[in-house]
């Protein structure tokens, strides 16, 4: 079973997801979403490392 997420839409933004549901088509408004995150990430910023993955120590020489 996939992981589930609610998401809570305000009043005045139902017809904003109503439109992209219709939009989403067969890959459903999950796919759609999931596609309009890694959009907005690559625009915007880096995908923050997973829970339980190192990140690699940037300053070798400075450890505490």
């Amino acid at each position: 079973m996939a992981p589930r997420r609610d998401i809570y839409v305000a009043e005045d933004d139902v017809a904003l997801w109503d439109e992209a549901e219709n939009l989403a088509g067969d890959e459903g408004l999950a796919g759609f979403l999931a596609e309009a995150l890694r959009s907005y990430i690559r625009e915007h910023g880096e995908v923050a490392t997973p829970p339980g993955v190192a990140e690699p120590n940037v300053f070798p020489d400075k450890l505490d």
